[in-house]
C-alpha cells in the first residue's frame, strides 16, 4: 500500500493547480470556504451539458474546484462499473468508482431488498450477497433508519434493536486477488478514485473495509462525518485512505444528505427552526422523502423524532407501508404491462384505495411521469398527443393515450373530448349555410333577417352550393334576383296585384334585388302597373309563331337535347348541345369524359373531374390522349336533380414517332432521421432539371449531418445581378424537397443556392449550384434587339406546400365611365396559384362571379371590367385558388366609377344595368328616336326620365366554327343570366332575322370570297329584343 502513495501524492498536487481566487466573478461562500480551510476540492459536472461540461461549471473552476467531467469517449467494458472522467483542471483522465452505485436509490428500495435476499433460501443471511446487499443499506439508510426498517419486520438477520456484527471477507496480507476491472484501470494509466460508503459497521473502519481495494491502485475516499461544516453547504467531506488528505467531494444535482439518516436530522432542524409551513422545511421534507422513500421516512421520524409535520404522525386506518407498497407495484404494472393495461388500472384503484388523500403525493413519488394516473393527467396527455405532428388524431400513440382517458374518466368524458379535438370544424361557408336556413325557417322569405343571411352565405359560398343547400333543406325562397322577379310575375298574375301574396313576393323582390333592380323590373315587365310611363318605341315583332322557350323550375329537366361533337382534334373535343325538351329550367350542365376500355365499358380506374358549365350549350375538353375512345355525359343539374345524355367520341390517332419521353425521376431517398441538438448543414445531393427554356426543378435532400431543418431558403440569382431571396415559409422536410423556378431567361446562367434553416440555431449551412437554362433556337429573321435592355425580372418561386394566401397588391385603374382595369400580385406567404376568381360587385346589388379560368400566375395578372354603371360604387374581391387544398385566401378592395357629367336641364342620364363582363363587348338596342314634343309653358317643368334599357342580356362568345365556298357556321354562349332568354333573332348582315333556340345557325347558299357579317339578338317573350353580339366571316374563294 504504501508502494502506491508515491503514485496517489499526484492526488495532492490538483490542490497547488485549482486552489486560485476568482477572477472576476464572485465566488459562493461555500466554495470559498472549501477553499481557505485546506481540503481539495472535486466537483462532479452535469452529464447532461450537451459536451461542454466544462465551460458550463467555469465558476467553480474559476473558483479553486477541479471539476470531473463524465468523459464516454474512454470507455473501456474491461473497467467495470467504474465510471470515466475528465478532469478540467488538468485534463487528467480517471475512474471513479462508487460503493452505493447499485440499482437501488432509497433506503426503502434497498430495506426491500436486504429482506429479498435473506428470505431466499438459496442465499440467506450468511450469503455474500446479503452481505452486499446490507452494507448498501447501511449506505443510503444509516444506522437509524436501518434498525426502525428492520424492527417493522420483526427484525433482519439479527439486525432488531442493535446491528450485528457481519464478518466481511477481506483480502490477504500476503497477496491479493485484484478483480479484473481494477487491474485493466491500473493498467492503462488512469488515476482511479472510488467513493467508499457511509459508515456503519461495528468491527471496521472505512479504509479497512476497503483494503482490497486501496491495496489494487484504488484511492478510496471515505465519509468522513466529523468534518461536516454547514458552510460547505453541497460539499460532501471525505478522507483519502492512499495519502489521509482531506477532500470535498461535491456531486452536480444530488441530494445534499448522504443518507436517510442525515436527511431527515436536517429536516427536523429546519422543522425547529422555522416550522412547517416555510418553504426551507418543503425543500428539506423533498429532500428527505427522495432519499429515504415514503417508509423509511415515516418510520425514522416516528421512532427517533416522535413525529413531526405529519412524518410519522399515525393516520386512522391508514398502513403507511401498505400504502407504499401497493404504490410500487403500480410502478412496476405501469412498467412492466403499460398504462393502458388492466393490471396498471387494477393496482392504481389499489393504491388509491389504501393512500386516499395522500395517493397523489405518493403515486408521483413512484409512478411519476411515467404514466396518468389522474383523469386530469390523462387528458393533459390525450391533448398532447392531438396536437403534435406525428401523433395526431387516428394514429397509434393517440388511440393508446385515448384508452388511458376511458380507463381513468370514463367512456362519456372520452367521447367529449375526442369530439373538442378531432372533429372536423366547420367551414365558413357551412356556418353562413346553415345560418341561412334558420332564418329562412324561422323568419321567412320576406324577412330582412333571412336577406342579410342569405347575402352572407353567397358571398361565402358558390351559388350552386347555396341552392343545393336550400334544396336539400326544403327551403323555398329566391335566392336570385331572376327567381324573385319570376315569383312576382306568377303573384301578380295569380291571385293578383295588391294581394297579400302579391306583397309577400315584392317584399322578397326588394330583398334579394335591392330597390333599384326592383324598380327597373317591375317598369319593365310592366307588373302591376296602372298608368305605364311612355316607353320608346319597341322593335317590329319577331316572325309569327315562334318556338316558345320558357322553362319551368316545377319540371325536374331531362338530359340535354341534341348533344354531339362539333370539332375533334387528337388531344380535345369540342361538344354542344340544345336545351331539355321537357323544358324544365336548368341551373348549369356538368360534363363528365371518361376513357372507355377495350370491353367498351367507362373505366372505374378513372378520376377525371367534372366540367360545370354555367353559361352556353358548348364547351371544350382539352388533354386528352390521342387515338382513344372515350364516353361523354352531359347532365342538367338543378336542385330537384335532372336528366343526362351521352355519347362516345375517338380523339385522332398522334403523329408517328413522338419525342422520347424523359426518364422518371430517381426514387426518393429513405426516410432519415435528425438530431435537434446538431445545427444543420448545408442540404445535399442539390440537383437541376430542366423543364423548358424558361423554369426548371430543383431538388435536394437533408443534410449529411442529421441536423433537423425547420425550413429552406432558396435563393436564385442570374450571374452578374443582385441577388433576390424568396423565402418558401416554414416547411418541416426530413428526406428533401424540390420547388419549379419558373419565368427565368433562356440560355442564362443562374446561381442557385439552398440553405437550410432551424429555429433553435438560429440559421444552418447552405449549399450553391449553377446552371444555365436552354437557349431558344434562332428564329427566321429576329426583330433587332434593342440596347441596354432592362435585367430580366428576379425568379420567383411558389411552394405547393403551403396553401395561398390572398393575392397583394390589389389595384384599379380607371379607363373611362364604365369599364377598369384591376390588376394584383401573386400571395406573399409564396403559395402556388391555380387560378383566380374576380367578383365585381355594385355595393347593395348582388354580386356577379366572373372566374378567369386556369391562369398560372407567379408575378401577379390584370383583367379588364366593363360594362359598369358610371358614377356607382363597386366591392371587388380577388380570391386565389389552389386545387390541392380547394381554395385560398382572397383580398378585397372598393372602388368608385367615374360620374357622367350632367346633361342638358331637366334631362336625367340614362342609368346602365351593372353587370361586370369580361369578354367581347356587347351592345344593347338603341330606341328609334321619337320627335320631342314643343314644351308648353309651365312654372315647374317635370324633368324627362327615359325607360331604363332592357334587362336581357346578349349572348357571348360569337364565333365561326366552320366555313367554305358556299356555307358557313356560326355558334355563340348563352349569356350569363340566361334565364329570361326565349330564343335568338339570327340575322346575315340587311336580311331579315331568322328564330333559333340552339347555341348555332348554319347559312347556305354564299357566293364565295364574300365578307358577312352575322347579328345574334336575345328576345324574352315578356320583355322583348335584348341586347345583341355581331361576328364576321369571309367564304373560301372560289377553286380557279
Amino acid at each position: 500500500m504504501k508502494g502506491n502513495l508515491a503514485r496517489h501524492s499526484l492526488f495532492a498536487l490538483f490542490v497547488a493547480v485549482f486552489l486560485s481566487a476568482a477572477q472576476s466573478q464572485e465566488c459562493p461562500a461555500n466554495y470559498t470556504a472549501a477553499t481557505s480551510s485546506g481540503y481539495y476540492v472535486l466537483y462532479f459536472g452535469d452529464s447532461d451539458s450537451g459536451g461542454d461540461c466544462c465551460a458550463s461549471n467555469e465558476l467553480a473552476i474559476s473558483c479553486g474546484i477541479d471539476v470531473l467531467c463524465s468523459d464516454p469517449a474512454i470507455y473501456d467494458e474491461s473497467f467495470g462499473a467504474l465510471a470515466p472522467y475528465s478532469s478540467c483542471g488538468t485534463s487528467r483522465e480517471l475512474l471513479v468508482g462508487s460503493d452505493n452505485s447499485g440499482a437501488s436509490t432509497t433506503c426503502d428500495e434497498a430495506m426491500q431488498y436486504v429482506q429479498n435476499v435473506a428470505n431466499q433460501s438459496d442465499l440467506g443471511c450468511d450469503s455474500d450477497q446479503f452481505s452486499v446487499a446490507r452494507r448498501q443499506a447501511l449506505a443510503l439508510c444509516g444506522s437509524q433508519a436501518y434498525l426502525c426498517m428492520a424492527q417493522r419486520v420483526g427484525g433482519i438477520c439479527g439486525d432488531n434493536t442493535t446491528l450485528v456484527e457481519v464478518d466481511s471477507t477481506e483480502a490477504e496480507d500476503s497477496e491479493v486477488d485484484c478483480p479484473p476491472e481494477y487491474v485493466a484501470a491500473k493498467e492503462s494509466g488512469f488515476y482511479p478514485l472510488y467513493l467508499g460508503s457511509s459508515t456503519g459497521f461495528t468491527n471496521q473502519t472505512c479504509c479497512e473495509r476497503y483494503q482490497v481495494e486501496s491495496s489494487c491502485g484504488l484511492d478510496v475516499l471515505c465519509p468522513n462525518p466529523a468534518g461536516y461544516n454547514q458552510s460547505y453547504g453541497e460539499l460532501y467531506t471525505y478522507i483519502s485512505c492512499a495519502t489521509s488528505g482531506q477532500v470535498l467531494v461535491g456531486l452536480d444535482g444530488a441530494s445534499t444528505s448522504l443518507s436517510c439518516d442525515d436527511a431527515v436530522a436536517y429536516a427536523w432542524n429546519i422543522y425547529n427552526q422555522t416550522g412547517c409551513d416555510s418553504d426551507e422545511y418543503t425543500a428539506a421534507i423533498q429532500q428527505a422523502q427522495a432519499r429515504c422513500g415514503y417508509q423509511s421516512l415515516e418510520c425514522i421520524g416516528k421512532s427517533a423524532y416522535g413525529g413531526f409535520c405529519d412524518i410519522g404522525v399515525p393516520q386512522e386506518d391508514i398502513s403507511a407501508y401498505q400504502c407504499f407498497a401497493a404504490a410500487q407495484n403500480t410502478a412496476e404494472q405501469a412498467q412492466e404491462k403499460g398504462c393502458a393495461s388492466d393490471e396498471y388500472m387494477a393496482a392504481l384503484s389499489e393504491t388509491k384505495a389504501l393512500c386516499r388523500d395522500d395517493a397523489e403525493t405518493v403515486l408521483a413519488a413512484t409512478v411519476g411521469n411515467a404514466c396518468p394516473y389522474t383523469c386530469q393527467s390523462a387528458l393533459n396527455n390525450l391533448r398532447a398527443k392531438a396536437s403534435t405532428f406525428y401523433t395526431s388524431c387516428g394514429t397509434n400513440d393517440y388511440n393508446y393515450a385515448a384508452q388511458i382517458v376511458v380507463n381513468l374518466c370514463g367512456p362519456d368524458v372520452f367521447i367529449q373530448i375526442n369530439q373538442e379535438l378531432c372533429a372536423p370544424k366547420p367551414s365558413s361557408c357551412e356556418v353562413a349555410l346553415d345560418n341561412a336556413i334558420q332564418a329562412a325557417q324561422k323568419y321567412g322569405c320576406a324577412s330582412s333577417e333571412w336577406s342579410e343571411a342569405l347575402a352572407t352565405a353567397k358571398s361565402a359560398c358558390p351559388l350552386s352550393k347555396v341552392a343545393a343547400g336550400m334544396a336539400n333543406a326544403g327551403v323555398d325562397c329566391p335566392i336570385t334576383c331572376s327567381q324573385a322577379i319570376h315569383d312576382l310575375k306568377r303573384a301578380a298574375y295569380w291571385p293578383g296585384c295588391f294581394t297579400f301574396t302579391y306583397y309577400q313576393a315584392s317584399k322578397v323582390a326588394i330583398n334579394t334585388c335591392g330597390w333599384f333592380n326592383y324598380f327597373i323590373a317591375v317598369k319593365e315587365n310592366n307588373i302591376c302597373q296602372t298608368s305605364p310611363s311612355p316607353s320608346p318605341p319597341q322593335p317590329p315583332p319577331p316572325p309569327p309563331s315562334p318556338p316558345s322557350r320558357l322553362c319551368s323550375t316545377n319540371i325536374v329537366p331531362n338530359g340535354p337535347s341534341n348533344l354531339r361533337v362539333t370539332q375533334l382534334g387528337s388531344t380535345s373535343v369540342d361538344l354542344c348541345w340544345d336545351t331539355p325538351s321537357n323544358r324544365g329550367c336548368v341551373d348549369y350542365y356538368e360534363v363528365q369524359i371518361t376513357p372507355v376500355n377495350l370491353y367498351g365499358l367507362s373505366s372505374l380506374f378513372f378520376s377525371g373531374s367534372s366540367i360545370k358549365v354555367q353559361s352556353g350549350q358548348c364547351v371544350r375538353v382539352t388533354d386528352l390522349a390521342p387515338g382513344t375512345k372515350y364516353s361523354a355525359k352531359v347532365t342538367s343539374v338543378t336542385t330537384k336533380g335532372g336528366g343526362s345524355s351521352e355519347l362516345t367520341f375517338t380523339t385522332v390517332p398522334a403523329p408517328p414517332s413522338p419525342p422520347p419521353v424523359p426518364p422518371s425521376p430517381p426514387p426518393s431517398p429513405p426516410a432519415q432521421l435528425c438530431s435537434t441538438l446538431i445545427r444543420p448543414g448545408g442540404p445535399s445531393d442539390v440537383r437541376v432539371t430542366t423543364l423548358g427554356a424558361t423554369s426548371v426543378e430543383m431538388c435536394w435532400n437533408p443534410p449529411e449531418n442529421g441536423g433537423c431543418v425547420d425550413y429552406y431558403d432558396v435563393n436564385v440569382t442570374p450571374v452578374g445581378v443582385q441577388a433576390v431571396s424568396v423565402a418558401l415559409g416554414t416547411i418541416k422536410v426530413q428526406r428533401g424537397e424540390c420547388v419549379t423556378v419558373e419565368d427565368l431567361a433562356p440560355g442564362t446562367q443562374y446561381s442557385a443556392t439552398v440553405s437550410s434553416y432551424a429555429e433553435r440555431f438560429g440559421g444552418g449551412g447552405s449549399t450553391s449550384i449553377t446552371f444555365t437554362t436552354v437557349a431558344l433556337p434562332p428564329g427566321p429573321s429576329p426583330p433587332p434587339v434593342p440596347p441596354s435592355p432592362p435585367p430580366s425580372p428576379p425568379a420567383q418561386l411558389c411552394s405547393t406546400l403551403i396553401r395561398p394566401g390572398g393575392p397583394s397588391d390589389v389595384r384599379v385603374t380607371t379607363l373611362g365611365a364604365t369599364s377598369v382595369e384591376m390588376c394584383w400580385n401573386p400571395p406573399e406567404n409564396g403559395g402556388c396559384v391555380d387560378y383566380y376568381d374576380v367578383n365585381v360587385t355594385p355595393v347593395g346589388v348582388q354580386a356577379v362571379s366572373v372566374a378567369l379560368g386556369t391562369i398560372k400566375v407567379q408575378r401577379g395578372e390584370c383583367v379588364t371590367v366593363e360594362d359598369l354603371a358610371p358614377g356607382t360604387q363597386y366591392s371587388a374581391t380577388v380570391s386565389s385558388y389552389a386545387e390541392r387544398f380547394g381554395g385560398g385566401g382572397s383580398t378585397s378592395i372598393t372602388f368608385t366609377t367615374v360620374a357622367l357629367s350632367p346633361g342638358p336641364a331637366g334631362i336625367v342620364p340614362e342609368p346602365e344595368p351593372a353587370k361586370p363582363i369580361i369578354g367581347p363587348t356587347v351592345s344593347s338596342p338603341s330606341p328609334e328616336p321619337s320627335p320631342s314634343p314643343e314644351p308648353e309653358p309651365s312654372p315647374s317643368p317635370e324633368p324627362i326620365v327615359p325607360s331604363p334599357p332592357s334587362l336581357e342580356p346578349a349572348p357571348l362568345n360569337p364565333q365561326v366554327t366552320s366555313v367554305d365556298e358556299a356555307s358557313a357556321t356560326v355558334c355563340w354562349n348563352a349569356p350569363l343570366d340566361a334565364t329570361c332568354v326565349d330564343y335568338y333573332n339570327v340575322a346575315l348582315g340587311s336580311n331579315p332575322p331568322t328564330v333559333e333556340n340552339g347555341p348555332c345557325k348554319t347559312f347556305e347558299q354564299l357566293q364565295p370570297g364574300t365578307s358577312y357579317t352575322v347579328t345574334i339578338t336575345s328576345v324574352s317573350n315578356v320583355a322583348g329584343a335584348g341586347g345583341s353580339v355581331q361576328t364576321s366571316f369571309t367564304t373560301t374563294a372560289a377553286a380557279v
